[in-house]
């Protein structure tokens, strides 16, 4: 055995603790057999030893590190890097904790994010590999320097140091380094004629700076200060001329009538001369009709994964000032219909149909920032509420037809707010509120419910049993996490319920294709679904086309688990379906903990979190006590949502609510069932105290419906209760009370 040792050269220097790396470092030794092993002296007759695997051999840019020992914030920062190329992250990781537990201060982050830039505090973040020091560290290094760009008195300092020649180098490199988190500011000072001996310095800062300056300047386009917007539009034309985006921005800005002169005649002829003469106004706005609708009108939105977040510069009017904000593809897709609807609302001020296009961008931007969930309503004017919830009405439709889910649920909350009975008829079928109840977003669905509760119609209307049967596909929600499990195999599909279960979901296992899109109809809140792919009546290629084209299963998660053999099919299949997942057959608890956690990547719908859940089935439970007991709401036949009541009764959150619509509603099935919770010493004494309250409403209104059987049982159950508390007894002895006052009643008349 011959051995061929390749010698490792280190050169490395120590200067200010500074390291410095050279020659073949990630050169080890290697073993070379050359000619036949030779026989070692008495080792015949004896079987050889089994050969000791040697340890690895350490790493010499670990150990060139490690021995140059960085102390200070800028070489620890170095020292990482190194780590990070060389894929050793436990050493990184050490290093990162040096950072985090010593002396790193403003300036410190500062010089870091000088040396290494953006793109490395990105690395920093994203690396799973690296957490949780890495994320620390780069948020630490993000807030400094954004604290210090957005610091207007520190700014203005670097400012006033860049006019002293001693100074001005030291001065712009650090403005440089903040850019572009100081740029709202040195726009200000452009804007500002009282400092003009700073305007060349914050000219040349903002000329100079990338992509992320560029989209500051096109952000500062909407300011309400047109001297703000003058500054911002000469740096673009100045900067990015061959930009499309900036032309595109720019030339609908110099044909508005609006300016103030002499602005309007400086942005024209800032145009001109950077692009030659402006087209027609009629021509322009053809494009900006085409834009707008390629962004905004649209039938469905394709869901993009939680990744992929943009950097971007959105102008706040509440602050007067651009801030910076990560947004979604969709997002950005959003900022641009809205900015494209702006250009049009401003070049034709009295075009109706721009006025509507503008206030649905409006309505879908701010709300889908909110977040669906929160409610944005604006006051109502009573002088012109009539007017009001017409114009809403047709906001509705039109983002209803246009598949903008934000803007819909803004639209169907505020008609809750202003509208009235008028907004349930129209004369060519449904309303866009009725409508609203089959959209495929659950917030519009439910804003599109609370809406018709809040304007209570007391007659029918086209789509009154959509709003009921809504209504109980709500109430079918429930607090915990849900998976549907598509599989004939029943033993098989038990096995992967029960891991799924110790995982923490609740499962639903049905056999069929049929009873799969039954269930999807039925139960609005569950995570995603798994159908094997031998399913059936119909197959799990129509099951899911059928599911994601119904107003209940847009967006869901599917997982196709396919056997060996027909992998390959499958996948292609899938291809055109971004919320499905192709995987093998589970076979173990461990695997389906990763088939759950790709689905979880997956892009698509995502449950709300379970306490609002929890308060939708309140508001509807609410209602049903309320509206049950009218004569007047007959019309919905709402004893047809008492099943999904029945559930409800023993819950300790949603119970009190549930009781009081099973009392309203009086049913035998309702009277047994509140009896039966009332006399259940396991479940809370108010729970019960509230059944049995709802039970005498429940006989006051209809009567007493118990059987006889049923009677008797209540009064065994008092009969053995000597032993229970006092408040139990007094449970038990209301529901007697209402039995004998109700027969004395009928007794006498």
């Amino acid at each position: 055995m011959a051995w061929r040792v390749i010698r490792i050269q280190r050169a490395y220097s120590r200067s200010n603790g500074a390291i410095r790396l050279a020659g073949n470092l990630a050169i080890g030794v290697s073993l070379a057999l050359s000619g036949p092993l030779l026989a070692q002296p008495g080792a015949a007759g004896r079987a050889a030893a089994p050969p000791q695997e040697a340890p690895p051999p350490p790493n010499p840019i670990v150990e060139a590190v490690r021995e140059a020992n960085p102390q200070s914030p800028t070489d620890l920062a170095r020292a990482v890097r190194i780590m990070v190329d060389a894929r050793e992250w436990s050493e990184a990781k050490s290093y990162l904790q040096k950072l985090l537990d010593g002396r790193t201060d403003a300036q410190a982050a500062l010089r870091i994010y000088r040396a290494y830039g953006p793109a490395f505090v990105l690395e920093l973040s994203l690396s799973e590999e690296l957490r949780p020091e890495g994320a620390q560290l780069a948020e630490f290094i993000r807030n400094t320097v954004r604290a210090l760009g957005e610091d207007p008195a520190w700014v203005d300092q670097q400012l006033e140091a860049a006019a002293d020649m001693d100074r001005q180098v030291a001065a712009l490199r650090a403005l440089t380094d903040v850019m572009p988190f100081a740029g709202p500011r040195l726009l200000e000072v452009l804007a500002d004629p009282n400092r003009s001996l700073h305007h060349p310095t914050a000219e040349r800062l903002l000329a100079a700076g990338g992509q992320p300056t560029t989209n500051l300047l096109l952000a500062a386009l909407d300011a309400q200060n047109p001297a703000v917007v003058l500054a911002a539009a000469r740096l673009l034309a100045k900067k990015a001329p061959a930009q499309p985006n900036v032309k595109f921005a720019l030339v609908p800005l110099a044909l508005r009538d609006d300016w103030p002169q002499p602005i309007g005649g400086q942005l024209k002829a800032l145009c001109e001369n950077t692009w030659g003469p402006l087209p027609r106004k009629e021509v322009v706005l053809r494009w900006l009709e085409r834009e707008f609708s390629r962004l905004f009108l649209q039938t469905s939105e394709r869901p993009s994964p939680v990744s992929g977040m943009e950097q971007t510069w959105i102008w706040d009017a509440a602050q007067n000032r651009p801030v910076a904000s990560s947004l979604s593809p969709e997002d950005q897709q959003r900022l641009e219909a809205l900015q494209r609807a702006t250009q049009l609302v401003k070049l034709a001020p009295t075009d109706s149909r721009y006025v509507l296009w503008h206030e649905a961008a409006r309505r879908e931007w701010q709300q889908s920032q909110a977040g669906l969930s929160t409610p944005l309503l604006e006051p109502v004017r009573e002088a012109d509420r009539a007017t009001q919830a017409q114009w809403v009405e047709r906001l509705l439709d039109y983002a209803l037809s246009s598949g903008r889910a934000a803007a819909a649920t803004w639209a169907a909350r505020q008609l809750g707010q202003i509208g009235g009975t008028e907004q349930l008829h129209s004369p060519a079928g449904f309303s866009p509120l009725v409508r609203a109840l089959s959209f495929p977003e659950q917030h519009v669905q439910f804003a599109a419910v609370e809406a018709i509760m809040k304007i209570n119609p007391a007659s029918p209307f086209a789509g009154s049993s959509r709003w009921r049967d809504t209504m109980g596909y709500f109430l079918n929600s429930r607090m915990a996490r849900r998976v549907l499990v598509g599989n004939p195999n029943t033993e098989e599909g038990q096995s992967w319920a029960g891991w799924l279960r110790q995982m923490g979901f609740e499962v639903d296992l049905v056999p069929t294709g049929r009873m799969v899109l039954e269930q999807l109809a039925e139960v609005p809140d569950y995570d995603f679904v798994l159908l094997v792919d031998r399913l059936s009546q119909p197959p799990v290629d129509e099951v899911i086309q059928l599911a994601q084209t119904a107003p209940w299963g847009t967006h869901l998660r599917f997982a196709i688990l396919a056997h060996s053999h027909q992998m390959d099919r499958w996948r292609l299949w899938a291809e055109d379906h971004a919320t499905v997942l192709v995987w093998s057959r589970v076979f173990s608890a461990d695997t389906v903990q990763v088939l759950v956690a790709q689905l979880e990547s997956l892009p698509g719908r995502r449950q709300l979190p379970p306490e609002e859940r929890v308060e939708r089935t309140k508001v509807i439970l609410n209602w049903l006590a309320f509206a049950a007991a009218d004569p007047a709401r007959e019309y919905l036949e709402l004893v047809r949502l008492e099943n999904r009541l029945l559930p409800l009764a023993e819950s300790t959150i949603l119970g009190p609510h549930a009781v009081a619509a099973l009392g309203a509603l009086g049913t035998a099935r309702s009277q047994k069932r509140l009896v039966d919770v009332a006399s259940q010493p396991g479940l809370p004494i108010e729970l019960r105290q509230a059944a049995a309250q709802a039970f005498q409403k429940a006989v006051a209104r209809r009567g007493l419906l118990l059987t006889s059987s049923e009677v008797l049982l209540q009064y065994d159950r008092y009969n053995e209760s000597a032993t229970l508390d006092t408040a139990t007894q007094q449970v038990l002895g209301s529901l007697l009370d209402t039995i004998e006052d109700n027969r004395r009643s009928s007794a006498n008349q």
